[in-house]
């Protein structure tokens, strides 16, 4: 920008069809460099397009087609740059959604973590507790299998042995003998 107005600067006398290829010569730069710049930087320069439009004024010409020209630009370039200013804003609030809704799916996958390491801690006790069953239940079932077989043992064994027959048998004369001295006393009475 700079250079174009140190080129126009230095002109002091242009003949008018000097004049008019220079005024098409830097509307063509103008526009270049202002396509090729931001929006915020024609903003800084607009004090400089002013006084190009004063020195080409002062040199003979008519600056207007020039001004109207960089003027529609300037007014396209301004609505380009709202546009894209608000897609840029309608796109920030989606991000920022998005965002949002990240944060908020990785704190649920943070609880559910977190719900998982508690269930499988839960699962481990109740393994543990169904461990403990298990043997218990194996060694009820060798008790149950041993008692079984006791009485399977007791069934097959006599419950009173000969020298048991013997010891009765000897009993039962005793108590017969008893017996008899008892009604043989009671009799004598």
């Amino acid at each position: 920008m700079a250079s174009i107005a140190a080129s126009i600067f230095s002109v002091t006398i242009i003949t008018s069809e000097q004049h008019r290829k220079a005024a098409l010569d830097i509307g063509k730069r103008i526009q270049q460099q202002i396509l090729g710049t931001s929006f915020e930087r024609l903003l800084e320069h607009s004090d400089r397009f002013a006084e190009l439009f004063r020195v080409i004024e002062l040199n003979g010409f008519d600056p207007s087609p020039l001004h109207t020209r960089v003027k529609n630009l300037m007014t396209h370039i301004s609505k380009q740059v709202d546009e894209t200013s608000s897609a840029n804003e309608r796109k920030l609030k989606h991000l920022e959604a998005i965002q949002a809704k990240r944060i908020s799916l990785e704190d649920r996958k943070a609880e559910l973590m977190k719900e998982l390491e508690q269930l499988e801690v839960e699962t481990q006790g109740v393994d543990a507790e169904i461990l403990k069953v298990n043997e218990e239940m194996s060694r009820d079932q060798h008790l149950m299998a041993y008692l079984a077989s006791e009485q399977t043992n007791l069934k097959n064994t006599p419950v009173v042995s000969s020298k048991d027959s013997e010891d009765f048998e000897a009993l039962h004369i005793f108590l017969e003998e008893e017996r008899a001295e008892v009604a043989q006393l009671k009799w004598m009475d």
